[in-house]
């Protein structure tokens, strides 16, 4: 399989919520929307390996719409802690998605 720049960008996200979700439960002692957060954020990667082994373009598309589901629920996550905890590592987390967004576009059926 050939170098995949969105599996890339996925599986260093993934990393960073890991080390995010660890500083919540050790620091903050906030273990119910870190374990949230983890769920979502982790998933993400493995979607995407997911759906490059699609059967079909329809499973594609299906797998990369639940990809775009865990997103946006870990942006919520994301928005969600640094209200609640104020944790000031999720503001930067929060500017990276912004500055390095997982692109989406539209695919006709």
């Amino acid at each position: 399989m050939g170098k995949s720049i969105l599996r890339d960008k996925s599986y260093d996200f993934a990393l960073k919520i890991v080390k995010l979700s660890q500083v919540l439960v050790s620091e903050k002692k906030e273990y119910i929307l870190s374990k949230q957060l983890l769920r979502s954020g982790t998933s993400i990667g493995a979607l995407i390996r997911e759906a490059e082994f699609a059967q079909s373009k329809a499973d594609f598309i299906h797998k990369m719409r639940i990809c775009l589901k865990e997103l946006r629920e870990t942006k919520v996550g994301l928005l969600m802690m640094d209200l609640i905890v104020g944790v000031h590592g999720v503001k930067l987390y929060l500017i990276i998605l912004h500055q390095h967004p997982i692109p989406y576009r539209h695919v006709q059926h």
